[in-house]
């Protein structure tokens, strides 16, 4: 973990051994089967090189946006799959800059945005989607999470698959608040199958 000036919570470091799912001899790396145009929206300078690197691993390469601002500015410039949107940013932060974002560009040019946060209140998480965020990464970032993000197998991405299924006419109206604010608190995939299983068995 890295705390530099005071910052609210710093991302993780890599782990210090390659995974063997990215070894030789493993295949190519994610980055070849699904190529991703991706800007990093992150304040601190360390954070963003640890994000990069993590990318880097995955055979990714990024953009990097300082704040809301010139989140727009890139997006105006050029189209992105992918926002990795820290949500505390100096200037426009990073809901604002979601909720511009929502506002102003076409469909066909609309970005996933993942939300990037320290704070795992589930007040907090719902308002990054109320804002247009299609999922969230807490900090400190785990390699094995932003693995999921950028597969589209997010906490926020498996909360959705389950309230479709679980709201369908076949199953009837299944999810109350209670559930739902279960799976806003989880923050990882995992944490969010252990909330369906939690919910079915009460159900």
């Amino acid at each position: 973990m890295i705390d530099v000036g005071g910052d609210i919570l710093a991302v993780a470091a890599m782990p210090a051994q390659r995974s063997p799912a990215l070894g030789d001899d493993a295949g190519p790396p994610p980055a070849a089967l699904q190529p991703l145009r991706i800007l990093v929206a992150e304040d601190n300078a360390v954070n963003q090189r640890v994000v990069l690197l993590m990318l880097e691993r995955l055979g990714y390469s990024a953009d990097v946006a300082a704040d809301g601002l010139e989140v727009l500015a890139a997006l105006r410039r050029q189209s992105y799959d992918l926002v990795l949107m820290d949500v505390q940013m100096p200037g426009m932060d990073g809901l604002e800059a979601t909720r511009r974002i929502r506002g102003e560009l076409p469909a066909e040019l609309q970005p996933r945005i993942v939300a990037v946060t320290a704070n795992a209140l589930n007040e907090h998480r719902e308002a990054c989607l109320s804002a247009g965020m299609d999922d969230f990464l807490s900090k400190p970032i785990l390699f094995s999470n932003l693995q999921a993000v950028l597969a589209g197998r997010g906490a926020a991405t498996f909360m959705q698959l389950y309230l479709d299924q679980a709201t369908s006419p076949a199953m009837g109206s299944a999810i109350n608040d209670a559930t739902i604010a279960l799976f806003l608190g989880a923050s990882t995939p995992e944490e969010v199958c252990q909330a369906i299983t939690t919910a079915a068995s009460a159900s």
